[in-house]
């Protein structure tokens, strides 16, 4: 398959949506189901539930689907958190997930209405930064009321006020896509994709039920799906669950001798990462492997011990059927991820292949 509605992949990563403050971005995705894929009918429904979440559930009233097939994915984004406010800017040091700071960066602060507010994030040199501490960075407001009233009253700017990057997104003719928040926003729009092929393409897609859940909070622990598998009636059902996320591309320079022993077989330009953890269906598992292989679908297995750190170890539920597929990812948790457009190529057949002709 080839990649279409690139416009909405820069548009839905470059939307801001940090973990708990989604919105924004959750809309992006909204829109783009609704106007460009224009997939809500009488068959499908579309809700965004109380904490945020977006659930897309094709074929919901079709009383006997030949298989329910569900996605997951996740829509917020690491992020700092405004912990006091002086002239001229704020001073961040909580953050949401594993936020990289690594230099400075333009990021965007959302105010009480959500509305973004420039700023620098100043992460002075070492030769001059001496003892500082790396989790506590300032914060220069780019706007002329810069005083510490000003930042309160007319930009509504607090302490708890979150900051994101505001990185744009490119796509590059070396097979490379670079941006900010492709972990995991890439994710939802593959699953969108996804969906758009097979409504095209495959007969099939009439018979099957369809549940996309794009998530929030995963950043923070999963607490969205958490509450996802808990209330939304027809989780229990599902005969396949693909969670669809990012990875470490160990790769990478800087990473770690350790690392690149457990890790060495994950790298960009491999082709997606089949994750083996204690809550994936090892039958599911072993069936797709071969499925893939029968198809001379490039891939990459890693596995994990414990927990699989994603949305897989939150939404198990009655007969759950977890298959955890992902996409190397450069320099994640930073101003600028990178991921490569044939690994999720490959990501998006890998899954088009396994709902076509795994047995589960």
């Amino acid at each position: 398959m080839e990649l279409t509605n690139l416009e909405f992949l820069k548009e839905y990563t470059e939307a801001l949506g940090p973990s708990c403050f989604e919105k924004p971005a959750q809309k992006v995705m909204e829109n783009h189901i609704v106007n460009n894929l224009c997939m809500v009918g009488d068959k499908n429904e579309l809700i965004i539930d109380s904490i945020g979440n977006l659930v897309l559930d094709i074929n919901k009233k079709k009383s006997k689907p030949s298989k329910t097939i569900g996605f997951f994915t996740h829509v917020d984004e690491v992020s700092f958190h405004v912990t006091s406010i002086t002239n001229g800017g704020v001073y961040v040091a909580r953050r949401s997930g594993d936020v990289i700071s690594a230099i400075s960066s333009k990021v965007a602060i959302l105010n009480r209405d959500l509305k973004p507010i420039e700023g620098l994030l100043n992460y002075a040199s070492h030769s001059i930064r001496n003892e500082i501490d790396d989790d506590y960075i300032f914060v220069e407001i780019l706007d002329k009321n810069n005083s510490a009233k000003d930042i309160r009253g007319k930009l509504k700017i607090h302490e708890g006020s979150p900051l994101v990057y505001t990185t744009n997104t490119n796509i590059y003719p070396n097979n490379r896509i670079i941006g900010k928040a492709l972990d995991n926003r890439v994710g939802g729009y593959l699953v969108t994709e996804i969906l758009r092929t097979l409504r095209e393409s495959y007969k099939s897609f009439h018979d099957n039920r369809y549940i996309f859940a794009n998530v929030v909070q995963e950043e923070i622990g999963g607490n969205g799906a958490a509450y996802l598998a808990k209330n939304y009636k027809g989780l229990e059902t599902l005969d396949i669950a693909f969670v669809i996320d990012s990875t470490h591309d160990f790769s990478s320079f800087g990473t770690t001798l350790d690392n690149k022993r457990q890790n060495n077989s994950v790298s960009i330009d491999n082709g997606p990462v089949i994750t083996l953890s204690p809550l994936s269906n090892y039958d599911i598992f072993t069936k797709s492997l071969s499925v893939l292989e029968s198809e001379n679908i490039k891939y990459q297995v890693r596995s994990k011990t414990k927990s699989s750190l994603t949305d897989l170890d939150r939404i198990y539920v009655n007969n759950f059927k977890g298959f955890l597929i992902q996409f190397p990812t450069r320099y994640m948790h930073s101003s600028y991820e990178m991921v490569s457009q044939s690994d999720i190529i490959s990501l998006c057949n890998a899954v088009l292949n396994i709902i076509e002709y795994g047995n589960y």
